[in-house]
């Protein structure tokens, strides 16, 4: 196959299970292991009974509310076009624009929050030239009683569940809008972080406070209000 001088190495995060095709293709690293290209000896009992066991385990990506990697590293052409019929992306699409890739994906994995593209590109004298460049889905928001929220990077909430809210491209923008209504002495009780604290999904006020939102957090920020 034909090679490309640079090699790009693409990775997904995911919150919870990883849909279809992400958990199958074999495009992934993570999807080889449970299969059985990297067993020197898949056809033995062993072998059968420890790839039965993890596929039963780690590989099961469970909806846990955890996050999920999936890795795929593209030296070829067909390796490339591969990936872009995979995300959605058209023919010859730029494959180190993670912006772009991110966007692609969310059409086929809502669960989907990150990618983070590397390329490694040798120079002839033997050095290599890596540029790696992220994008993440973040939500900033003000709920319908004015509370400012961010949103952890790690977190998937509902948007079509919040009630009269209005969104925010930044953090800086959604600050501003609290200001401008609250003054900058406010109590703090307008800015909230909503973040997972051990099991649970909770609000962080400015000032320490914390509240607890509950598995489904969409209904409990609707509520908060000074």
């Amino acid at each position: 196959m034909e090679k490309y001088e640079s090699v790009i190495t693409v990775v997904f995060q995911f919150v919870g299970k990883v849909p279809a095709p992400f958990s199958t293709s074999s495009l992934f690293a993570e999807n080889l292991l449970k299969g059985e290209k990297l067993w020197n000896d898949p056809g033995t009992a062993g072998n059968l009974m420890l790839q039965k066991i993890l596929a039963e385990q780690g590989a099961a990506d469970h909806d846990d509310g955890k996050i999920h990697t999936r890795t795929t590293e593209l030296k070829t052409h067909d390796e490339r076009m591969a990936f872009q019929k995979l995300v959605g992306l058209p023919p010859y699409s730029d494959l180190t624009n993670a912006v772009g890739i991110l966007i692609g994906g969310l059409e086929k994995a809502g669960r989907l929050i990150s990618v983070k593209t590397t390329s490694a590109t040798p120079l002839p004298n033997g050095e290599t030239i890596i540029s790696t460049r992220d994008a993440q889905r973040r939500l900033f928001f003000m709920n319908q009683h004015g509370i400012c929220f961010t949103v952890d990077s790690q977190l998937l909430i509902a948007v079509d569940k919040l009630e009269g809210a209005k969104f925010f491209a930044t953090e800086e923008e959604l600050d501003a809008a609290g200001v401008k209504l609250w003054g900058e002495n406010g109590t703090g009780r307008w800015r909230v972080l909503v973040a997972p604290i051990g099991e649970e999904i909770c609000g962080l006020f400015e000032f320490g406070e914390m509240t607890t939102l509950g598995k489904r957090p969409e209904g409990r920020i609707n509520e908060l209000s000074l």
